[in-house]
């Protein structure tokens, strides 16, 4: 059953590190962790569904994870772009190696460490087969 976790969870971080732009050390697990340098990613448990029996009569787990992809927003005159350009290719790499895509997509202002203003992005991951 974890092995499923791990292996949704990886997919998506081997779609962020193929990202142009995004290195192993800029993806976080934790919604707590105070990204060292912009641009980067947090990749959470979002929740866990049943999936229908698998053939051998046991119930599979299929995972969905919330990415966030952060970038800087300090001075940018336009940070939406700037999110969505590296969204885009995170979604681009997922796709191509899962054929699914994410869902509920927000994006939102904020700060770090209370004053590096940040934009952020959060999506929701739909699991594959």
């Amino acid at each position: 059953m974890l092995e499923n976790f791990y292996n949704e969870r990886d997919k998506i971080v081997q779609a962020c590190i193929a990202a142009e732009g995004l290195i192993s050390t800029d993806v976080y697990y934790s919604e707590f962790a105070i990204p060292k340098a912009l641009p980067a990613v947090m990749i959470t448990l979002h929740d866990e569904k049943d999936d229908d029996l698998a053939s051998n009569g046991y119930q599979d787990n299929a995972y969905h994870f919330n990415l966030f992809v952060i970038v800087n927003a300090q001075d940018i005159a336009d940070p939406d772009t700037v999110v969505v350009t590296l969204f885009e290719a995170i979604r681009a790499k997922y796709k191509l190696n899962k054929f699914h895509d994410f869902q509920n997509i927000d994006v939102y202002f904020s700060r770090l460490e209370g004053t590096r203003e940040v934009r952020i992005l959060k999506a929701v991951s739909l699991p594959g087969k």
